[in-house]
């Protein structure tokens, strides 16, 4: 069987999917790592470079016996070449395949004595071609940040230029050009890695690593002041999260206010106070705590959020609302794959978590400012003190403590466990 023909040897049963990630790491490391983790499920190897130079064998002998394996070669070509390949391991590539230049005519130059030589990462991408593989291509946009190791070195530039133009004279063109990981992340799954992957079938980890927020009265059950705290979720730390927290109600005050005057750009500062936040968190695992902050609700009996949040594993939406039923807070909450994965993956499940208490009642978003609000209450220790739960109290000691109901407590059981980290 011809070797591009592997795939489609592999597509009765759901495949063991082998991916070759080719870059310069001292360019792109955390572009590449970052890639890995994405691509990540249970029957799919991911290789890179330094993973055959160790090996006692010539590293490009190692590059080709993977290659030759593998489904996809991803290929990412920025401003510096890498080690330059030895010429007695180029010599025995071409021994090895006396077609070479046959196949790959722009290769027969560096096949001569005495040639100008391609950098490993280079072989690479021709290794790929000769033996028919998926080739990506992807190429920095200007102004994408490298990596620390980066040394920008003309003579190399004016390599990797010509390397791109050589493989243009075989139909192979740039076909990703990204300005960051998670930009680069989101052309790789939606180009034609994405029909190999398939075969692969879900990525590994069924609950992503990340950090949303959920709240609780300070003080006493009617507070006004409510402390909103970053909560992890998954079996696995989560990594670079940027939290931008909206108060839908103050958004939507904001937004009436436009409707009414539409030759003004921006609603006057300080209509309805903050109306957002923003955090960001670079780790966090389920063994500790992550942080909160206070915020004071236009309507503590009646208060609608939304959380943009965006993690290494992936953006997510999170949404939850609070309703006072019978003169007991009820919540809602949901969190869901952000618009880019739900466009990307119509038919697969977009819901991350969900948990609504029975007798939660949803409410409209506030349209206007409140007549009046509950007074605030001193948020102080009051260990005698009774009151309906859930409640948030900081004792002596300036440490966080949330109280839940033992009985009836709903989905306020969300801020004493860490979801995802336990399927139990």
């Amino acid at each position: 069987m011809a070797p591009g023909n592997e795939l489609h040897r592999r597509e009765a049963a759901v495949a063991n999917v082998q991916i070759f990630l080719s870059t310069v790491s001292a360019e792109f490391r955390s572009y590449r790592d970052a890639l890995r983790h994405d691509l990540d499920r249970p029957n799919v190897t991911v290789k890179v470079q330094e993973d055959f130079i160790a090996t006692g064998t010539e590293t490009l002998d190692k590059l080709d016996e993977y290659i030759r394996q593998c489904d996809a070669v991803i290929h990412l070509v920025g401003d510096m070449t890498g080690a330059w390949a030895k010429a007695t391991a180029v010599e025995a590539i071409g021994q090895r395949y006396p077609d070479l230049i046959a196949r790959l005519p722009a290769l027969g130059p560096f096949l001569e004595p005495g040639a100008p030589v391609l950098s490993y990462t280079q072989w690479e991408a021709w290794l790929a071609l000769y033996h028919r593989k998926v080739l990506i291509i992807a190429v920095p946009q200007d102004g994408a940040p490298r990596d620390e190791g980066y040394q920008l070195a003309e003579v190399e530039r004016v390599a990797q230029q010509a390397h791109l133009a050589r493989l243009e004279t075989v139909g192979r063109y740039a076909e990703i050009r990204f300005a960051s990981a998670d930009r680069l992340a989101v052309e790789v799954l939606r180009s034609k890695l994405q029909d190999i992957l398939t075969l692969a079938g879900p990525s590994q980890s069924t609950a992503p690593g990340l950090v949303f927020v959920f709240g609780a009265p300070l003080g006493e059950n009617n507070s006004s002041s409510w402390i909103m705290i970053l909560k992890h979720f998954g079996p696995n730390p989560a990594y670079n999260c940027k939290v931008e927290f909206l108060d839908a109600d103050r958004k939507n005050i904001e937004h009436q206010w436009l409707v009414r005057h539409p030759n003004t750009p921006f609603p006057p500062p300080g209509l309805v106070g903050q109306s957002q936040k923003l955090i960001n968190i670079p780790e966090a695992g389920p063994e500790g705590p992550i942080g909160n902050f206070l915020w004071n609700p236009l309507d503590p009996d009646r208060q609608h959020y939304t959380i943009s949040i965006s993690c290494r594993d992936g953006a997510f939406v999170e949404r939850w609302e609070v309703t006072r039923v019978n003169a007991v807070l009820r919540a809602k909450i949901t969190i869901e794959h952000g618009p880019q994965w739900i466009e990307k993956n119509p038919n697969l499940e977009r819901t991350v978590f969900k948990c609504e208490d029975p007798e939660f009642t949803s409410t409209p978003l506030a349209t206007a400012l409140p007549e009046s609000s509950p007074p605030k209450v001193h948020p102080g220790w009051k260990p005698n003190h009774r009151f309906d739960f859930p409640v948030a109290i900081i004792d002596p000691n300036r440490y966080l403590q949330v109280a839940v109901g033992l009985n009836d407590c709903g989905c306020w059981n969300i801020l004493t466990k860490h979801f995802g980290d336990n399927p139990d």
